[in-house]
């Protein structure tokens, strides 16, 4: 008499896929182990790094609790993964690509492979202490202390047109004129200026929930990405130019947890053959010629696009290839690796400026500035004269914690940039409380995560985009938005 088997439990079953990732994964780290030479060891962390960045995306989560984790991963895995491999093919085939034209130095005096390799392998650090952060075991319900449902409604107040209006304005003043503001009152328009992004996700949202049923309407979002897209033009920044259609990617996965492969097919065509080398034509030739206002930026785009004209499809590519090699992320592996390179750790002197900065001067007099740390390690990393004392730079999150307190800090800021990440997905994320308001105010507070910015400046705009949201509820009546419930389960905020 036979036995019928017993069905194995879901959780006890493992895929191919699982089996195929996890033999992947060891061939790469046996691979990276058994590596002989510098090249072949910085190929091999740059598609571990993007392994890794992938096994994250092929985790399913149902409730949407690995969402923001997701989105740092993408950018985890272009800015380093990815670049890391178009800059080894840069390196490989200089005849091509000429990689001394755009000043990656791999600021050291040995071999500037390894040095690259060192800065992928620091990557690879904070990819796995951002993983850890999330699947650390926590409380079963997000903390509502700060009450996220609040400030996703100031989110939602700040649509209304009279006050969108103000944002707007905030947005373009803070954007183009930031230097006719005396620095206290730049903070606070900049910070409400930021709202208008917000706004942008929260239509954008709304949009794509409406198209799902045929009635979608584009205007009420188009209008505000023509707004920041108009301003990007006035300014000349190549990175404001691309960075809008990535607004609008990242609001897609932190709605539906990915982003249809038409859309990625197709904008991927867009950015390679038109908008990146159309952009960097634009700039050039905006910046170097004088400052007419309005006429110089509508002759500089006309010249651009005869510049871009004039290209055939290879050559647009090479130069996309270019830029998001070196400028994307190309300068965030070079400050990493040179910061590994060298001894000089600041011991929280970049850090701790920017958490001083709420307390005023004048109750604080002796209150640490951060100008002259920049400029020690800009002299240190040879951006700058011995005798220039006015050398400044910019970095990022993982850079400025190996500057400061070296590899055992990457870890651990990389695990307290994890939890806020964390923190931000279980307040506004979650399926069952995402609403197009929620993901507008995850889209505030996520935002200084993904830019170029050092912890020091990460913390300080996210202490003000709380401070400006807890204002708005201190002093405005704002009203609690409608929720009404879909027959999928989720919710919608009105």
């Amino acid at each position: 008499m036979s036995v019928p088997a017993r069905p194995v439990p879901p959780e006890m079953r493992i895929s191919f896929r699982a089996i195929a990732a996890y033999f992947a994964g060891v061939t790469l780290v046996a691979g990276r182990a058994g590596s002989s030479s510098p090249f072949s060891a910085a190929v091999l962390d740059s598609v571990l790094l993007v392994y890794l960045c992938g096994v994250v995306w092929a985790v399913a989560d149902p409730k949407g609790r690995l969402r923001a984790l997701k989105l740092l991963s993408v950018f985890n895995a272009v800015y380093y993964g990815i670049v890391g491999l178009l800059l080894l093919a840069m390196e490989a085939r200089a005849d091509v690509f000429h990689p001394e034209r755009f000043g990656l130095l791999y600021r050291t005096s040995g071999d500037p492979i390894a040095t690259l390799d060192r800065g992928l392998a620091l990557a690879i650090a904070a990819q796995i202490a951002l993983a850890v952060a999330f699947v650390i075991p926590g409380p079963a319900r997000p903390t509502r202390s700060l009450r996220s449902s609040r400030l996703a409604d100031v989110v939602a107040w700040a649509e209304r047109p009279s006050v969108l209006v103000s944002v707007a304005l905030a947005y373009i003043v803070s954007r183009v004129w930031p230097q006719h503001l005396p620095l206290a009152i730049a903070h606070v328009i900049s910070a409400w200026g930021t709202l208008l992004e917000a706004v942008l996700a929260m239509r954008f949202v709304r949009w794509l929930r409406e198209r799902d049923h045929g009635g979608a309407k584009a205007r009420p979002w188009v209008w505000i990405a023509g707004v920041i897209g108009m301003v990007a033009l006035y300014t000349g920044w190549r990175g404001r130019l691309v960075e809008l259609p990535v607004l609008l990617v990242i609001c897609t996965i932190a709605d539906r947890d990915r982003v249809p492969l038409r859309w990625i097919a197709l904008g991927s065509l867009a950015f390679g053959l038109f908008l990146i080398p159309w952009s960097i034509a634009y700039r050039s030739i905006l910046w170097g010629g004088p400052d007419q206002g309005l006429t110089s930026r509508v002759a500089a785009a006309q010249a651009a696009f005869s510049r871009t004209a004039e290209m055939n499809p290879y050559e647009r590519a090479v130069e996309s290839l270019r830029f998001i090699a070196v400028r994307v992320g190309g300068q965030r592996i070079d400050e990493l690796a040179g910061i590994a390179a060298q001894q000089t750790r600041l011991d929280g002197g970049s850090i701790w400026p920017f958490l001083a900065a709420p307390v005023p001067r004048a109750l604080w007099p002796s209150k640490p500035q951060i100008s002259p740390q920049l400029n020690v390690i800009a002299r240190e990393l040879g951006k700058g004269a011995p005798e220039d004392l006015q050398t400044s730079m910019v970095w990022t999150q993982y850079t400025d914690l190996v500057l400061n307190y070296g590899i055992i800090g990457l870890v651990i800021g990389a695990l307290i940039l994890g939890f806020l990440a964390r923190w931000l997905n279980s307040a506004f994320l979650v399926t069952g409380r995402r609403t197009p308001a929620t993901v507008g105010a995850f889209m505030l507070f996520f935002g200084p995560l993904w830019r170029e910015n050092p912890v020091g400046l990460v913390y300080q705009l996210e202490v003000q985009f709380l401070l400006m949201l807890l204002v708005v509820l201190l002093f405005v009546r704002v009203p609690r938005t409608h929720v009404k419930k879909s027959s999928d389960g989720t919710v919608a905020r009105a």
